[in-house]
């Protein structure tokens, strides 16, 4: 709060009813100024270290917030304004922002850094953020061209390309599939990008959550995938947790580390284990017979005969202990 220092004025002056010396007037006068100069000098000190409206504000405030409400308030976001091509220093920094959002021209690798650093009075400070990411518009490959091992999008079906012999669960536009051959025929495919991602600090790591891709693929150009990082430590320890694929519809359940130990049934031996990646098609259909279902991979009934929940995968072969079966069908989990 500004205060206007008025110590130096005679109130008492001028006397009425009596001569006065002008020299009492010239030392209230300078005392005015001298006043009015020190209030406009501590007006324009707030106005330069108080937080303003409509403006951003920069504070430093050393001390904790215990017990506070906050309204509306919000974090910044940060854009590449353009695709990311594949080249070294590219970083994601928590110091120009919260949250970013970037477009892929090419498989990616990003440095975690600027995370805020604790001072010798502190166990830690807690930061985290988040990217989303999608790919840049780019021109399909033609069938013939598919490298094995690749994530591709189907984008037109064209003449004489078996998707489902190169990876594909249908022959659908739109189907993301890796590639386990070159294809053959008219019909295009559009190549998914790789995100990687290292730990700027010297002798830094990332630690990444369960269920973190092997390789983290982007595949659209409007539905983003979103991934989010924290450090309590200055980023000498970075957390990262995959969030999701995010507008895309219902995705279908994938099947990891399928065992089975000399019997036909899945889940009555120790060892036996069945791991579901995404979400399993929904809803489940309860069912005495499969009589009427058009099948799709991932999706699951409950069998009120047997009692039990049964999944429809590409090799029935697992479920009848023959490895080399090729045929799709349902097995009881």
């Amino acid at each position: 709060m500004a205060t206007m220092r008025n110590l130096d004025i005679d109130q008492d002056f001028p006397v009425a009813g009596q001569d006065n010396e002008s020299q009492g007037f010239r030392d209230n006068f300078d005392a005015i100024k001298e006043s009015l100069t020190y209030t406009d000098d501590t007006l324009n000190e707030i106005i330069d270290t108080t937080v303003k409206l409509g403006v951003r504000n920069q504070s430093q405030i050393e001390g904790t917030l215990e017990t506070v409400k906050l309204l509306a308030t919000s974090e910044t976001t940060v854009k590449s304004g353009s695709a990311i091509v594949l080249s070294s220093g590219q970083e994601l920094n928590y110091q120009t922002g919260s949250y970013h959002s970037v477009i892929l021209g090419a498989s990616t690798s990003l440095a975690i850094t600027g995370f805020p650093v604790p001072d010798e009075t502190e166990d830690g400070r807690f930061a985290k953020m988040r990217l989303e990411a999608v790919v840049s518009t780019y021109n399909a490959t033609t069938a013939g061209s598919f490298v094995v091992g690749q994530v591709y999008t189907i984008v037109s079906l064209g003449i004489g390309t078996n998707w489902i012999g190169i990876g594909a669960t249908t022959a659908t536009v739109g189907v993301i599939f890796k590639a386990t051959g070159a294809g053959a025929g008219t019909g295009t495919a559009k190549q998914a990008r790789t995100l990687s991602f290292t730990n700027s600090t010297p002798a830094g790591t990332i630690k990444y959550e369960g269920d973190w891709p092997t390789t983290l693929w982007v595949t659209s150009e409007t539905n983003p995938i979103v991934v989010e990082f924290w450090s309590y430590d200055g980023g000498t320890t970075v957390y990262a947790e995959y969030i999701g694929y995010f507008g895309g519809s219902i995705k279908n359940t994938t099947i990891e580390g399928l065992v089975v130990n000399g019997d036909a049934v899945i889940g009555d031996a120790p060892a036996d284990t069945i791991r579901f990646r995404g979400i399993p098609k929904l809803p489940l259909v309860p069912a005495t017979t499969r009589d009427g279902l058009t099948p799709e991979y991932g999706m699951m009934i409950i069998n009120d005969t047997t009692k039990r929940i049964q999944v429809y995968v590409e090799d029935t072969g697992l479920a009848q202990g023959n490895p080399a079966s090729t045929t799709a069908g349902w097995i009881n989990i």
